[in-house]
């Protein structure tokens, strides 16, 4: 499980990125599907919808009932109000959103580690930066998935960056089940034996930090860009540079 607490304009949009495991494993070290599925099969969709808000509303409740959350200043403080209040949320019909992958498992994994180390916004999305204003690429999804310009005056900026900023020790990522830290060493040395699949050989750091650039640039960094034969030796660095970006924005489109 992984906390993403972003959206793509920076405002607060907290949400769990889940890889869930199509069974686990029995007592007795034998991998378990899904009783009333089978090996492509995880659960009833439509199902889902029914059952999480039943155990989002009950931990709600109990939220409450200790104390452990807190209510808005126009929420109604008698019990009528709270019960009406209630009774809404479960007369409610809630979404459930599920589609299979289109590149397949493999393809969600990545896109998950991808994104599980990230910051609220990447320097790549900074567009341009003056005394008044800072404007960033996002993306619309409610419009195609379009990339568009937001501008925000600093302030602004800077009040949503910082609503991602987690308290120390904060764990954003936790993994449960046979991949708890605890015990994944064995249970999943069970789970491969159980589904007769092999360990991959493990890479070494230098061949690791190789594949990497190759994801990363899709070539040898180390190539020449223009003949793909030679190959280039750094000679130094260059230090970062402190002026902020292209003040140029004939080509930005403000929304």
């Amino acid at each position: 499980m992984v906390l993403h607490t972003w959206g793509q304009t920076l405002v607060l949009h907290p949400h769990v990125h889940c890889i869930v495991p199509n069974g686990g494993l029995t007592a007795k070290g034998q991998w378990q599907f899904p009783k009333r599925g089978n090996d492509r099969f995880l659960y009833p969709v439509q199902a889902l919808k029914k059952v999480f808000k039943a155990f989002f509303l009950k931990q709600m409740r109990q939220a409450l009932e200790l104390g452990l959350m807190a209510l808005p200043p126009n929420f109604p403080s008698s019990k009528t109000g709270y019960y009406q209040w209630k009774e809404k949320l479960y007369q409610k019909q809630w979404v459930v959103f599920t589609k299979k992958p289109f590149a397949g498992v493999q393809h969600v994994v990545r896109y998950l580690a991808r994104y599980s180390h990230r910051v609220a916004i990447t320097n790549h999305r900074l567009r341009a930066i003056d005394q008044e204003q800072i404007h960033f690429e996002y993306k619309d999804y409610q419009d195609q998935a379009k990339k568009k310009i937001m501008a925000l005056s600093g302030r602004t900026f800077l009040k949503r960056f910082c609503l991602h900023v987690l308290p120390p020790r904060f764990r954003k990522i936790r993994q449960y089940g046979f991949l708890a830290n605890t015990c994944k060493a064995r249970d999943i040395a069970l789970a491969r034996k159980a589904l007769g699949t092999k360990q991959q050989q493990l890479l070494k750091r230098a061949q690791r930090r190789e594949l990497a650039k190759k994801r990363l640039f899709q070539h040898r960094v180390d190539q020449c860009p223009c003949c793909l034969k030679g190959q280039m030796v750094m000679i130094g660095i260059r230090p970062p540079n402190k002026d902020p970006p292209a003040q140029n924005k004939q080509h930005l489109k403000i929304v």
